[in-house]
């Protein structure tokens, strides 16, 4: 895992070289439609040799940071998690969720002990995702289709998957109307996760607030008990003397001099 710092630096950089040399630069192979996110980038260029000197360029610029190019085939362009499919009769291209070659298609397993929740969320989230990515319903079918089946291999059943669909759908196109009440304060309380009595607790503190009361609005958090990988661990423990956040203090042995 690389530093928490990598993506904001990376980004800088990224800008740095956009202000000083793409914007600024009068070269012909400058892309005439470019997108970034974070280091990656989305170019189309008026020639395909194009390309090849604006890598060229780039990769001149720092011989420390290099680029390499990934090129359309068969019209098609894998850009982050979509895939961009150049059309002869649309005037914008296709765009679909992208499934990696290494995707082994796992979630969670429709028995494990997790609240009941988080497997619906599960769909809901992924299929929010589906729908967001692709440009047109053909597209959205599709790859609701194949996001289907993944979940039927880990057990999930139809009918939650079609009903968690049709929730999202209907969110979608129907919006609930906001009405103006008295303001409600948010309190979140986390309970650890027992299986159904959780849920026979949850509903139980659900009636009794909305009975006593009525302006306090109750969010139940579930936390994961213990697990038997918590009880055996099997990493030794980090040396006091390595960790970060301590003064170090080495000494040399022949000449006494310390360094901190």
């Amino acid at each position: 895992m690389g530093s928490s710092l990598g993506p904001l630096l990376a980004n800088i950089y990224m800008a740095h070289l956009e202000e000083e040399y793409f914007l600024k630069t009068k070269h012909p192979f400058i892309p005439s439609f470019y997108r970034r996110y974070v280091d990656d980038t989305f170019c189309i260029f008026g020639e395909e040799n194009h390309a090849d000197l604006f890598l060229e360029f780039i990769n001149s610029i720092d011989d420390s940071i290099q680029f390499d190019k990934e090129c359309e085939v068969e019209d098609s362009l894998p850009f982050l998690d979509t895939i961009v499919k150049r059309t002869l009769n649309n005037v914008y291209p296709d765009v679909s969720n992208r499934v990696k070659p290494t995707d082994k298609g796992l979630f969670y397993n429709v028995q494990s002990f997790i609240p009941e929740s988080y497997k619906s969320n599960l769909i809901y989230i992924l299929v929010y995702r589906v729908f967001h990515i692709a440009s047109s319903y053909a597209i959205f079918h599709h790859d609701l289709q194949i996001l289907k089946s993944k979940f039927l291999k880990n057990g999930f059943l139809s009918v939650l998957f079609d009903l968690t669909v049709r929730k999202f759908l209907d969110k979608q196109y129907t919006p609930e109307e906001a009405i103006t009440t008295v303001k409600r304060m948010r309190v979140t309380r986390v309970l650890p996760n027992l299986g159904p009595l959780s849920v026979f607790i949850k509903r139980r503190l659900n009636e009794l607030i909305n009975r006593f009361y009525t302006l306090v609005d109750l969010n139940i958090v579930y936390k994961r008990g213990r697990t038997v990988g918590s009880l055996f661990p099997y990493k030794d423990r980090f040396p006091l003397k390595c960790r970060s956040s301590v003064v170090y203090k080495i000494e040399c042995e022949s000449c006494g001099s310390s360094a901190t």
